[in-house]
């Protein structure tokens, strides 16, 4: 079997594997929808049919008044999180730049590039650490990669 037709195959299988999916979620979809008509049912018989669409609407919006809650909260994280971590790459590409303008423009003393690449490495490794939450640990300092 050629590569062409082992690729043609495994997306086949791929797109079978999601319609399947689909149609169980429309499923899904279709058990919740009688289960609430059966919930609104059963509560009609005690409180009436209109007390009891009010009931579950009311639910249902306390539901997405929640679930909006939850999504607001997790984008304000995100755009904290975001908004610090353009901070700290602007303050390193900055601070990198500016010690390698201050390396290169010594006249008295040659370096060569090794020298300005080791410092500007030593720099942007330094403010990794400066930008971490926590200090490392033993375990994060015995793991650090050496490349």
């Amino acid at each position: 079997m050629s590569i062409i037709a082992r690729l043609k195959q495994f997306f086949e299988n791929k797109k079978q594997s999601y319609e399947a999916s689909a149609a169980m979620i429309a499923c899904i979809v279709a058990a919740a929808g009688f289960a609430l008509a059966a919930g609104t049912m059963g509560l009609a018989t005690y409180v009436g049919p209109i007390l009891s669409c009010v009931i579950f609407g009311g639910a249902f919006l306390l539901l997405a008044f929640i679930f909006w809650l939850i999504g607001r909260s997790k984008t304000n994280v995100a755009n904290h999180e975001l908004e610090t971590a353009k901070q700290t790459a602007s303050a390193s590409v900055s601070a990198a730049s500016t010690a390698i303008k201050a390396v290169t423009s010594k006249p008295a003393k040659s370096l060569s590039t090794l020298d300005t690449i080791a410092a500007a490495t030593l720099l942007a490794f330094l403010l990794y650490l400066a930008g971490r939450k926590t200090p490392p640990s033993v375990e994060d300092r015995r793991t650090l990669p050496l490349s």
